[in-house]
């Protein structure tokens, strides 16, 4: 069995980006997104870069683990350049015999509703600045509510 899954970020769910972490959790995997870079760790396990808002982490992760990865450093979505699809459209791949591993696992769905709109019982606030007093802001509106945060 495979101990490292990699799927491009929104891979099979029309650029919904929920079937990485879908998959991962029916697996009951650990899951890592928007990495840019996979190399072997010191020691067994992987070494992950991985963009992180404006900034970029490393971070060592034990396998088994499915990783949705990027190939942009800031994430943007880009369009394929007509002489690369058509040089793709070109390329051959051999064909490896997969060893027999028994009967394969299977993802199936229990069960599926209909979602209800959420209501809303508070107004909503928006928060200006920058991080640090967005962040002073909404702990602000967080011990005013006396809800636990």
């Amino acid at each position: 069995a495979p101990e490292l899954v990699l799927m491009g970020r929104e891979f099979g769910d029309l650029d919904d980006g929920s079937l990485p972490p879908t998959l991962a959790g029916a697996l009951s995997w650990a899951f890592s997104s928007l990495v840019l870079d996979v190399e072997a760790a010191a020691g067994g396990g992987l070494q992950l870069l991985r963009q992180q808002g404006a900034a970029q982490e490393s971070l060592r992760q034990d396998l088994p683990v499915l990783v949705a990865v990027t190939n942009h450093a800031r994430n943007r979505l880009r369009h394929p350049l007509l002489k690369n699809v058509m040089v793709a459209r070109k390329m051959g791949f051999e064909l490896l015999a997969l060893p027999d591993a028994g009967a394969a696992a299977a993802v199936r769905l229990a069960s599926a509703t209909v979602a209800e709109a959420l209501v809303r019982t508070t107004a909503c606030h928006m928060l200006a600045g920058d991080p640090p007093a967005q962040a002073r802001a909404l702990a602000a509106l967080l011990l005013d509510s006396g809800e636990p945060a």
